[in-house]
C-alpha cells in the first residue's frame, strides 16, 4: 500500500531543494503549484471565475493570469484570498488524488505532494504523514527578497501571510531542519525515505 506524504513548508524555506532531492531518489512528487498553474490557464472555467470576482484586469493581453496583479491584491486581504483559493483549491487536490491513485496503482510505496499552504488550507488530514521544510525567517526574508525582487517590508508580508512556523511544527510529523548544508539536508532526506521502506 503506498504512504501518501504531504511536504510543505513556508515561503522560502527551500521545499524546492528536497524535492530535487526526492526526484533524484525516484519519488514521484506531486507539484500543487503545478496543478494551480493548469487551473487557471487561459480560458479555464477557474480563470473565468476569478475574472468575474478580480476584473479583466488581472488577465493579460495574452490570455494569462497576471499572478504578480493578483498577488498584490490578495496578500493584503485575507477575505479576498480564501474566494481565490476556493476557485482554485478543489481543481488543485481532483488532480492531486487523481495522481495519487495513479502511482498507488504502480506500486510506489512513496508518493510526496508539494503543497506549500497545506495547514492553512486544512488540509492535513488528506495525508499519511506532514513532512515540514523549515528555515530561519531571516535566512527566508533574504531569499524572497532575492527571489521576487521585493523589499524587507513586502518580504514581510508574504511571511505573515502564512501560518508561523512554530505553528506548524507542532502540526508536523517530520521536520526538515533546511539550515545546515546541502549535504545535510540530503542525509535528512535518505533518512526519511528509508524510514518509509523505499
Amino acid at each position: 500500500m503506498s504512504k501518501f506524504i504531504g511536504l510543505t513548508g513556508g515561503i522560502a524555506a527551500g521545499k524546492s531543494a528536497v524535492v530535487k532531492i526526492l526526484c533524484q531518489h525516484k519519488i514521484r512528487v506531486i507539484d500543487c503549484d503545478q496543478l494551480a498553474c493548469a487551473a487557471v490557464a487561459p480560458n479555464s472555467l477557474c480563470l473565468n471565475e476569478i475574472v468575474k470576482l478580480f476584473g479583466s484586469t488581472v488577465v493579460n493581453s495574452d490570455g494569462n493570469l497576471n499572478r504578480k496583479l493578483l498577488a498584490q491584491q490578495v496578500f493584503s486581504e485575507p477575505e479576498k484570498r480564501r474566494t481565490l483559493e476556493n476557485i482554485i483549491h478543489p481543481y488543485v487536490e481532483a488532480r492531486m488524488l487523481a495522481e495519487f491513485q495513479e502511482g498507488s496503482a504502480h506500486g510506489e510505496k512513496l508518493i510526496v505532494a508539494d503543497v506549500p499552504l497545506l495547514f492553512e488550507v486544512g488540509w492535513r488530514e488528506r495525508f499519511d504523514e506532514v513532512w515540514l521544510v523549515v528555515c530561519d525567517d531571516s535566512v527566508r526574508i533574504n531569499r524572497i527578497m532575492k527571489r521576487d525582487g521585493l523589499d524587507e517590508a513586502a518580504a514581510k508580508m508574504r511571511l505573515a501571510a502564512q501560518l508561523p512556523q512554530t505553528e506548524k511544527t507542532a502540526l508536523a510529523d517530520q521536520i526538515i531542519d533546511n539550515n545546515k548544508t546541502l549535504a545535510d539536508l540530503e542525509k535528512r532526506i535518505v533518512q526519511l525515505i528509508n524510514q518509509n521502506n523505499c
